[in-house]
């Protein structure tokens, strides 16, 4: 579209236009963004809420997640969506397991999946809880993410591996 067409005529913004320069100032990127996951399982003490110790990254554009300490530190105030699941495991047959798990921003809940109940015949025992949310943050507030698994066998475990079941990741949303 030439430049005299547009200063002759007002732009319809329901039309379509195809650009072949560079467009700047449109839209904008959703950063920070990050994405982690358990790729180990994570031994729990049954019916305790326990902080996940994830061990690989993914994505961490701005180096905010902490492996070391198992959080994200928000970098800046602003509006940011969360997601998190948690995959729950025990190696018996015949296993009941009850697990939920949260996101927590310093330390109390911003969300939190209700109680889920497996029951298992089969050997292993498997199920996975995952939420998501929208929340205001602080600059330096720390997101974390939670799992409680209650099972009627010994060896109650948060699961890992490549298939990801246990995941935190996030990005600030553009304003």
């Amino acid at each position: 579209m030439a430049i005299d067409k547009i200063q002759s005529e007002s732009i319809n913004l329901a039309d379509n236009f195809a650009f072949t320069g560079t467009v700047t100032g449109a839209g904008g990127v959703n950063t920070p963004y990050f994405y982690v996951y358990l790729n180990s399982a994570q031994t729990v003490s049954d019916n305790t809420s326990t902080k996940i110790a994830f061990d690989t990254e993914v994505y961490d554009t701005g180096n905010d997640f902490d492996l070391t300490n198992d959080y994200f530190v928000v970098p800046e105030d602003g509006t940011y969506y969360f997601i998190g699941g948690v995959g729950f495991y025990d190696s018996g047959a015949n296993n009941a397991i009850n697990g939920c798990s949260s996101i927590m921003k310093l330390g109390s809940t911003v969300i939190a999946q209700r109680e889920n109940n497996f029951y298992s015949n089969a050997k292993p025992s498997f199920f996975s809880s995952e939420l998501s949310v929208i929340r205001e943050c602080s600059a330096n507030d720390q997101i974390t993410l939670y799992g409680r698994c209650d099972s009627t066998a010994s060896n109650p475990r948060i699961g890992g591996g490549s298939s990801q079941h246990t995941f935190l990741g996030g990005y600030k949303i553009i304003t």
